[in-house]
């Protein structure tokens, strides 16, 4: 299920694979076989795609997110808005939201130029939902809903178009509205793929 939503819903090709592998991973572990590990053809990426990255979002340990910090510190060329999202998500889900909001927010210092190329900011909406950023997490949903309609080519409007649908969905379970969100939950599996601007409907705040 969450290979799906990152090939399809919220692209991420690098937590798709994550996902692959671990159910892939706990399957050979329940009928006792080896699992092997992925070669991604160097020391650092082994390390960081097959325990540091995963950690960031399999388990609850504190210390992954530091780690991985540590990491980012000696590897630069592995500091992307991702792999910082990734750290800040690690933060959020130990309680730490300070750190959290740190790396989330200096995750957007490494954005690209997102009419040309994939940026995500679902991770960062949800954690300001959380929080009760609500007016924040609005914006940078209509910030994903324009880039559905101006992005480069169709499928990065259908990647925006997707993680906007997901953006909604989750943004109206967070706060509350489960009418909204049951609504915006049809919408989402009933034209997974449509890019009709039509489809979006206006974030309510309480």
């Amino acid at each position: 299920m969450l290979k799906n939503l990152f090939e399809n819903i919220t692209p991420d090709a690098a937590l798709a694979k994550t996902c692959a592998e671990r159910a892939d991973r706990l399957t050979r572990e329940s009928v006792g076989k080896e699992v092997p590990k992925a070669d991604y053809g160097s020391d650092s990426m082994n390390l960081w795609y097959n325990t540091l990255y995963p950690g960031l979002y399999e388990t609850k340990n504190p210390d992954n997110a530091k780690k991985a910090l540590a990491f980012l510190d000696t590897y630069t060329s592995f500091r992307t808005m991702a792999n910082y999202t990734g750290i800040a998500y690690a933060f959020e889900r130990n309680g730490d939201f300070e750190n959290a909001r740190k790396y989330y927010l200096h995750a957007l210092s490494f954005a690209g130029d997102e009419k040309n190329e994939h940026v995500s900011y679902l991770y960062y909406i949800l954690f300001l939902t959380r929080s009760g950023d609500y007016l924040k997490a609005e914006e940078l949903i209509k910030k994903i809903e324009g880039l559905a309609q101006t992005a480069s080519t169709d499928i990065l409007r259908m990647s925006y178009r997707n993680e906007a649908l997901s953006a909604h969905t989750l943004y109206y379970y967070y706060i509350g509205d489960y009418e909204s969100y049951v609504k915006s939950s049809e919408l989402q599996n009933r034209e997974p793929w449509s890019s009709s601007a039509a489809l979006f409907q206006p974030v309510k705040l309480n």
